[in-house]
């Protein structure tokens, strides 16, 4: 039982600790649409994390664009070109933890640093499909635990709200109908 009890918190500290403290992720894929805008989240670690891209690859690639978000959807900060050539670079020393964004030029996040709402400049346009310069690659440093995650700020759709809803008028039906 002993044993049993010491390799359970040796475990759990493992997942907690064991393979979180990579300190940088490196991702790659690549665009289908125009419109695409790809996520990550992470929490930083030590030292500050950064991100940068080199999907430019000297002239033979695509204009990245980078956008920092705070955990709440606030838009810290976005980069067009400070990376080499086309690439983009963003440092962000005191977040500790949201996400970043990947998209293609001209898909700038549209409005104010600090508003998410306003969505980017491609959500208006039809999505037309790419056959050329369609790979991304992202590295994040810094950071305990980064994932590529679908768009965190999304609004239900109508037919998911309709089934909360749903789901809370049976509660309440099952709940009265006990009494």
């Amino acid at each position: 039982m002993r044993r049993f009890k010491l390799a359970a918190v040796m475990a759990i500290l493992m997942l907690l600790f064991g393979a979180s403290i990579g300190n940088a992720g490196y991702y790659q894929g690549n665009f289908t649409y125009d419109t695409d805008v790809v996520w990550f989240s992470f929490q930083q670690f030590s030292p500050p994390m950064s991100a940068s891209t080199s999907s430019y690859s000297s002239g033979t690639g695509f204009d990245p664009i980078l956008a920092l978000w705070s955990s709440s959807g606030q838009l810290l900060a976005f980069d067009d070109d400070s990376g080499p050539g086309f690439d983009s670079y963003i440092d962000g020393t005191g977040v500790m933890d949201g996400y970043i964004s990947l998209s293609r030029y001209w898909n700038f996040p549209r409005g104010i640093i600090g508003d998410y709402y306003s969505g980017y400049n491609y959500d208006i346009l039809t999505p037309t499909a790419l056959t050329s310069l369609t790979y991304w690659n992202l590295t994040i440093d810094g950071v305990t635990y980064e994932g590529q995650v679908s768009n965190p700020f999304t609004t239900p759709e109508p037919a998911s709200l309709l089934l909360v809803v749903l789901g809370l008028v049976g509660v309440a039906v099952a709940r009265r109908s006990r009494k």
